[in-house]
């Protein structure tokens, strides 16, 4: 050790002569800087508006990600391979061991070299990036960086992460590179290992490996949901880093592998003790965790808005009713409560913005809201943050897909299909894990096995009874046991699924396939079959709600919600019922539709009269909705699939800031559905569309009378069955 540091600067300062002589900082400055000289260039062309005054930002990341996918890896490899191949082919290590100077400062110094290399190349690229962003200022000003402040310190942040993830790369090829004597071979590894990664990393087969670390990295460029400054994956890369620093100094000071991990025995035991530790460490590191519940419930968070905000609202879902209403004092809210609250679906609703979480009793949430980007940020922390994670990030599993190829499919076969989907996706959650490796806790992966078994059971007693009668008329339907487990393990009466709504759609199709159409029976049955009073008002509202959509008559309509009325326990529902059932009655089929004043991006204005002659749809929406963002797609596809001179599709915006909606709508420019800028009073709106929770779709004919003010999601085969329905065939698009 004394020997290494004495001589360690004599071994740095002359590989770093080396290096001068070797062209490799020049290829450092030049594969750093293309991607942002590229991307600064391709901006020059961009359309105005498409950027957020987040622009500086957005362009920082935007090259750090794209660079780091794959090339930077590639670089990594290249720079190490060429660094140690120097000495392999001019046989110079064997001229310097001859001088003064330790084996370790000689090895561990082109080491440092190499992560010095990595390093600037990443400061590079944040340079230009930064450079880009000037020249874009002066030259594009309409495309907003002059008011784009950079977040210095994420920048760094994200160029640290990146720099330490890559240092397993570099290790791991500088001990492959000492090893095998040649150029091509450790050069060809590397790539194979990259692509090998890069593939295992998309297919989901792998959650780390060393040449894919970098990838991880952007992926995750956000940070750790809570907070802290290295996710899981580079405290390996750093762990993993060391070890393989290890192994290579093993093999270069005794030249072979078999002398340095084989022969004498003590080498052998030193060698499989050092991994054992390092396998330890990584272990630990790499063991999911799972946050423990607070003393008290505890709802906070920050808000960055240039609009005052004054308080936040804490909604349960599905009635959406006030659980909390927080103060916000300097642009943080904070409330601790011993109140119990229900484990479940809620809504933190800010302004406009409305966040979905899930929580309970002694949960501790914070939520970090930004109004700060074109879009709205808003980030999600705390005990709880695995299963907000997982409802957002989660794999999803189409089972509904199922019922569309179960005709003539005999029920053991159709079980086997449907468990098949059920293992998966148990697999899927029971594997989830945060980018910081937390896991969900027992209660909500309970909670969505048993939201699993109600899809598989919805499809295996709602949808393939009808087909089993239609191509095995002469048999009786019987199930494996499998599916008989299943529904012995979900009950109609679940206060703690009833947020979700895949169990509410399972209770009302389960007790209105018994009912049949008649609905005195219907809601009778579900009076008599649910006993949590809350449980029961709900499923009643859902229930109730459909029914005021679907009957036309107002007579019948008034009956059946009085009726309903007399029932019912909680206020809120009472409530909600008579506001849907008022605004049935004001707004309904054949009725003129209100005419609005909207603005379209190219700034001219649009109002409802301008389609008189098409039929029109209309999504009445908010640009921070998640709902909205879900059916989106969906509406946008049968937009530009059915889209003609007869038909029209127009998405409404109800927001109040302007910026919001133009960062929104521009990514939307490319589809057949107009975006428009109410410029009403939102409250005159959307009592004259009786509008209640976003998305709300409604169908309009030629003469501008309501056909349909309560169209189901895009997302649901209804939606078009209507619309092939209500409008005549050359109405539709022959695309």
């Amino acid at each position: 050790m004394k020997n290494f540091l004495a001589t360690h600067n004599k071994a740095l300062k002359a590989e770093w002569l080396k290096l001068h002589h070797s062209g490799m900082l020049w290829f450092c400055l030049a594969a750093a800087a293309f991607i942002p000289a590229f991307h600064t260039l391709v901006s020059f062309f961009e359309s105005v508006g498409d950027l957020s005054p987040e622009s500086g930002n957005k362009m920082i990341q935007m090259d750090f990600q794209i660079f780091t996918n794959f090339f930077f890896p590639v670089f990594v490899v290249i720079v190490v391979v060429r660094l140690v191949y120097m000495e392999h082919r001019f046989d110079t290590w064997k001229l310097v061991e001859t001088q003064p100077v330790s084996k370790a400062a000689i090895y561990f110094s082109k080491w440092e070299i190499a992560a010095f290399i990595s390093f600037c190349c990443l400061l590079t690229l944040l340079v230009v990036a930064f450079l880009g962003g000037l020249i874009l200022q002066f030259g594009r000003p309409a495309l907003g960086f002059d008011q784009s402040n950079i977040n210095w310190g994420h920048a760094l942040q994200a160029l640290t992460r990146f720099w330490i993830a890559s240092l397993c790369i570099i290790s791991v090829q500088y001990c492959l590179t000492v090893l095998l004597k040649s150029f091509a071979l450790p050069m060809s590894i590397g790539l194979v290992a990259i692509f090998a990664g890069s593939f295992a990393q998309a297919l989901g087969y792998m959650n780390w490996w060393p040449y894919s670390a970098t990838q991880i990295t952007s992926d995750t460029y956000g940070g750790a949901p809570n907070g802290e400054f290295l996710l899981s994956h580079e405290k390996i890369s750093l762990i993993s880093s060391l070890l393989f620093i290890w192994l290579g100094y093993q093999l270069y000071r005794r030249k072979s592998f078999r002398k340095a991990f084989l022969s004498p025995i003590k080498n052998m035991v030193v060698a499989v003790a050092v991994i054992a530790v390092f396998a330890l460490a990584i272990s630990a590191v790499n063991k999911p965790t799972v946050l423990n519940r607070y003393s008290a419930t505890v709802v906070a968070g920050e808000i960055k808005s240039a609009t005052p905000i004054a308080q936040v609202l804490l909604l349960r879902s599905p009635m959406m009713d006030t659980v909390m209403t927080i103060p916000v004092v300097n642009d943080h809210f904070h409330l601790k409560t011993d109140k119990q609250i229900a484990t479940g679906i809620y809504y933190l609703k800010a302004g406009s913005q409305a966040r979905r979480l899930f929580m309970g009793n002694k949960d501790s949430v914070y939520v970090d809201i930004s109004f700060s980007e074109g879009e709205p940020k808003i980030q999600v922390s705390g005990t709880r943050v695995a299963e907000n994670d997982y409802l957002v990030n989660g794999k999803r599993t189409d089972i509904e897909i199922l019922g569309q190829y179960a005709n003539n499919v005999p029920p053991s076969n159709f079980a086997d299909d449907l468990m098949e989907y059920y293992n998966d996706g148990i697999r899927a959650l029971e594997t989830f894990k945060t980018s910081d490796r937390i896991k969900p806790a027992d209660d909500f992966i309970e909670l969505r096995k048993k939201l699993f078994a109600t899809q598989v059971l919805a499809l295996a007693d709602g949808v393939y009874p009808k087909i089993f009668a239609a191509y095995f008329p002469n048999q009786e339907l019987q199930f494996p046991e499998s599916i008989n487990e299943l529904r012995a393990g979900v009950s109609l009466n679940s206060p703690e699924l009833i947020s979700f709504p895949e169990y509410r759609r399972y209770v009302t199709s389960a007790l209105r396939e018994k009912a049949g159409i008649n609905d005195s029976l219907y809601f009778g049955m579900l009076n008599d079959s649910l006993q949590d009073p809350y449980t029961r008002d709900v499923i009643i509202y859902e229930a109730a709600s459909t029914s005021i959509v679907r009957l036309k008559d107002s007579i019948r309509r008034n009956t059946l919600i009085a009726g309903i009325l007399l029932n019912t326990k909680t206020g809120i529902v009472n409530t909600k019922l008579t506001e849907a059932n008022q605004r049935a009655n004001i707004l309904h089929g054949g009725k003129p539709a209100h005419d609005f004043i909207a603005e379209a991006l190219n700034g001219k204005q649009k109002r409802r009269f301008d389609f008189v002659g098409k039929y029109l749809v209309v999504e009445f929406r908010d640009a921070g909705c998640a709902p909205c963002k879900k059916e989106s797609p969906f509406f946008e596809s049968l937009a530009d699939r059915l889209t003609s001179p007869k038909l029209a599709f127009v998405s409404l915006s109800l927001d109040e800031d302007k910026k919001v909606w133009q960062t929104e709508a521009n990514l939307k420019k490319k589809t057949k559905v107009l975006q428009l800028l109410s410029k009403d009073d939102k409250g005159r709106i959307s009592e004259a569309y009786g509008l209640g929770i976003s998305p709300r779709f409604v169908l309009i004919d030629p003469k501008g009378n309501i056909i349909n003010p309560h169209l189901p999601s895009p997302s649901e085969p209804e939606f078009e069955m209507i619309l092939q329905k209500e409008i005549p065939s050359q109405g539709f698009s022959d695309d």
